[in-house]
This record gives structure tokens, C-alpha cells and sequence, in this order.
């Protein structure tokens, strides 16, 4: 992510950033039939992000289930349509504008929330078992969350005996 414009987050739940993949095997997989296009012409990748719904479940045998809801899809569209402007903005012809199909979650979050799954020392119910990752989070950041799971790694490493 070269450049974040955070600007629709609080009031849209939405973010854009630019991406540069070099890696022909991320980019297929990433942008499966849009990647030829990405490789070979040089296009410029403009990433949605979205604070999603906290929804969905994980079952006891480690299954998820995650869907998408209709607000959801109202901030994607709008995270679009603002990144198809900027893209216009800079100089894309509108022909050009390329969207990937399709969803992909990538920083997941509140599943587990505090105060929810676990207490405000980050254990469960179960004794000794704690969790600190972004599933903890009381709602989808639509931030990569890395800072806040380093701060709260550093607060449970002084918890635990």
C-alpha cells in the first residue's frame, strides 16, 4: 500500500489505498482474470477496504462462515465508485477501469470481541486460553489493525504469569 486515504472512514466505512504486486502468482490470485491485464499493461491497482458488519460465526470443528450484507455491499459500491473517480482523476480512461470480481477478506476482525468471547484480560472461558489477534477487536477496524494487535499482545504478555 503506497498511498491510504482514509477520508470515507468514519463516515462512509470505507478506505482506498494504491497496491503495487510484482509477484505474478499473488496478482492471479488477487485479481484472477484481471491479472493478464494488471501484468501487462501496467495498470495501477486501487484496493477497497471496508468496516464491515461484525457478522457471521466459527463452528467447533473450525469452519467460518462470513457473508457479505446488504450495507456491506453499499460500502463496496461507494469505495468503488470513489476509486474509479480517483483513478478518472489521474487520467484513466474510463475504458480502462477494471473491477475485480468477487470478495476477499483480509483483516479480519471481531469474532471474538471483548466482552463478548473473551474478558477484558483477553482469556476466554476456557481457563489459560486467551486470544490476541484482530478477532478481539469489539468491531472491524477497516484499518490494517497491526498496531493495535502489537499493543495488545504487549498488555497480555504482562498478564500472563
Amino acid at each position: 500500500m503506497q498511498l491510504v486515504d482514509t477520508e470515507f472512514l468514519e463516515t462512509e466505512g470505507f478506505m482506498l489505498s494504491t497496491g503495487y504486486i510484482k509477484n505474478e502468482d499473488k496478482l492471479r490470485y488477487y485479481l484472477r482474470d484481471k491479472a493478464e491485464a494488471y501484468i501487462k499493461e501496467g495498470h495501477v491497482a486501487v484496493i477497497v477496504k471496508i468496516r464491515d458488519d461484525s457478522i457471521g460465526c466459527i463452528n467447533p470443528d473450525g469452519t467460518f462462515s462470513k457473508t457479505a450484507t446488504s450495507a456491506d455491499r453499499i460500502r463496496l459500491d461507494r469505495g468503488g465508485k470513489a476509486a474509479a473517480d480517483f483513478l478518472l482523476a489521474i487520467g484513466a480512461r474510463p475504458d480502462s477501469i477494471l473491477k475485480r470480481q468477487g470478495l476477499y477478506g483480509g483483516h479480519n476482525g471481531a469474532s471474538c470481541a471483548i466482552g463478548s468471547v473473551v474478558d477484558n484480560r483477553l482469556q476466554t472461558s476456557a481457563k489459560n486460553l486467551y486470544v490476541c489477534d484482530s478477532s478481539v477487536l469489539p468491531k472491524s477496524p477497516g484499518l490494517p489493525p497491526v498496531l493495535t494487535i502489537m499493543a495488545l499482545a504487549r498488555r497480555l504478555g504482562k498478564i500472563l504469569p
